[in-house]
C-alpha cells in the first residue's frame, strides 16, 4: 500500500518519521476494515451456501419422512458443507443418515 506511491512520496515518507507513521496507521486501520468486510461476506457466503443446502437437503428428506423433515433437515445441517454435499450426491448416505436421525427422534418420544 505504502510502497505503491510514487517514488517522490516515499521518499518524502522515510525522511520524516512522524508522517510515515500516520501513513502506518491509516494503512492498518484500512486493512483491519477491509478484513472484517471480507470476514462478513464469508460468513453470509457460508450461510447462503447452508440455506441453499437446507432447501435441497430438505425436500429430499420430505420424500423419505414427510412427518420429521423439518426436524431431520435440522439435524443434518448441523453437519458441515462437505458432508452435506456428499448425502446429496450419494442417496444411500442420505437413506443412512434420515434413519439416524429417525432413531434419535424415536428415542426421544
Amino acid at each position: 500500500m505504502l510502497l505503491e506511491q510514487h517514488k517522490e512520496a516515499v521518499l518524502q515518507l522515510l525522511s520524516d518519521p512522524k508522517l510515515l507513521e500516520e501513513h502506518v496507521n491509516l494503512a492498518l486501520k484500512t486493512l483491519k476494515e477491509q478484513n472484517i468486510e471480507e470476514t462478513d461476506l464469508s460468513d453470509a457466503s457460508e450461510a447462503d451456501e447452508t440455506d441453499r443446502l437446507g432447501e435441497k437437503l430438505f425436500s429430499l428428506v420430505e420424500q423419505m419422512d414427510p412427518l420429521h423433515a423439518n426436524d431431520i433437515t435440522g439435524m443434518l445441517l448441523e453437519m458441515d458443507s462437505a458432508s452435506l454435499q456428499q448425502l446429496l450426491s450419494d442417496h444411500t448416505k442420505l437413506e443412512v443418515a434420515v434413519q439416524k436421525a429417525q432413531a434419535v427422534l424415536d428415542a426421544e418420544s
